[in-house]
């Protein structure tokens, strides 16, 4: 969110109260990572005889993906992608001021939007990352694309398969775009954000979202069986978001060791938006004892505590952790433990909302299709 909508800044001491950050080991969620088979964040579940995965359509705490927030340096060039290509709906249910100022903009993708607002510089995702989207007319958005190209010149589209165009957008960042995706509800939305992870880290980060958040994930060997690679092969993480929508994280070899220094410089400030069922839970669970909360952004909704947390109905974090026990042999290539007996091994930065969130399950108008 580019600006917390229906929240503000609630003053809180810093010194203990209640609800604010004890030194003990949080409370984490029973749930543990699956074991599967994958090839893409695109292809259907299936079970080994060829039918449909039971789960297909289970989730976790996280029950759904609300938006993607991006800066840009110029609207204009952003609105000529995402609203005049991609088709995307401007968010005519809101004003500036619910949405942070006139330098933010809402795009509506199905049941999720896009949060683009002026700043500085470009934000991108690390290289080799991939935005899904389903959008009805994949041809339409081709032709779009073209005429935008016409005026903007920075992008590129190119037919990945008959019914999946991927399109890049001037700052870089790369969008496939899906008549349709196995499972997913409606007719558009954001399907899947895929980011490259350092190998070895895979399934420490499926099991940080599953046991810190209650997601539902699942880890795989694309080509293989499961679990921790033996093979040497690519693991992937998948994390439910909610319905028919996931973050997916492929290990790539040719990022090098994980150190503290090149997770960080992997991330660029970007974030997603989520929504969980168990506020509390998740925020004491994904608090690390002694680590200060995450305010470093230039958003409405600091806090300090739980307490705070909840005046906001929404909190932030951005560090992805794993005990050193976890990963795998060589740990002290991740640059020794960067929170007591773990390490950092991702950086993505979360907008994590209650149920109660003012914004929760709000209509959203698709000029295709009405309202989602």
């Amino acid at each position: 969110m580019s600006a917390t909508a229906g929240t503000v800044e609630h003053a809180a001491a810093k010194g203990a109260t209640a609800g604010s950050h004890a030194h003990s080991a949080p409370r984490l969620f029973p749930a543990v990572p699956e074991v599967g088979c994958v090839s893409a964040p695109a292809a259907a579940p299936t079970t080994p005889s060829g039918g449909p995965d039971p789960h297909c359509l289970d989730l976790g705490n996280v029950i759904a993906l609300e938006h993607v927030n991006l800066e840009v340096p110029d609207l204009e060039v952003a609105r000529l992608f995402y609203a005049e290509g991609l088709g995307l709906t401007a968010d005519p249910g809101t004003t500036g001021q619910q949405r942070g100022g006139a330098h933010v903009v809402w795009y509506n993708c199905g049941r999720q939007q896009f949060h683009i607002a002026r700043g500085p510089a470009p934000q991108r995702l690390p290289p080799g990352s991939v935005i899904g989207l389903v959008l009805p007319d994949v041809a339409g958005v081709a032709q779009r694309l073209e005429a935008v190209k016409q005026t903007l010149g920075d992008v590129s589209i190119t037919y990945a398969r008959g019914d999946t165009l991927e399109a890049v957008d001037p700052y870089g960042n790369t969008f496939s775009v899906h008549t349709s995706l196995p499972y997913f509800p409606g007719r558009a939305g954001v399907a899947y954000v895929q980011l490259p992870c350092f190998k070895g880290t895979a399934a420490a980060i499926a099991s940080f979202y599953a046991q810190r958040m209650g997601a539902r994930a699942r880890v795989s060997e694309a080509g293989g069986s499961s679990g921790r690679s033996t093979t040497g092969g690519t693991m992937r993480a998948e994390v439910w978001l909610g319905p028919g929508s996931k973050l997916v994280f492929v290990e790539q070899p040719q990022l090098g060791a994980p150190t503290e220094e090149a997770v960080a410089a992997l991330f660029d400030g970007w974030h997603v938006a989520i929504y969980v069922a168990d506020f509390s839970r998740t925020y004491e669970a994904v608090h690390h004892p002694g680590r200060p909360p995450f305010n470093e952004h230039p958003y409405r909704d600091h806090y300090h505590s739980l307490s705070d947390a909840i005046h906001n109905r929404q909190f932030r974090f951005q560090d992805i952790t794993a005990p050193l026990e976890k990963l795998p042999e060589g740990a002290e290539a991740y640059g020794g433990p960067a929170y007591g007996n773990e390490a950092l091994v991702y950086r993505i930065s979360h907008e994590v909302r209650a149920l109660a969130h003012p914004l929760y399950g709000r209509p959203l108008y698709n000029r295709e299709g009405g309202f989602a």
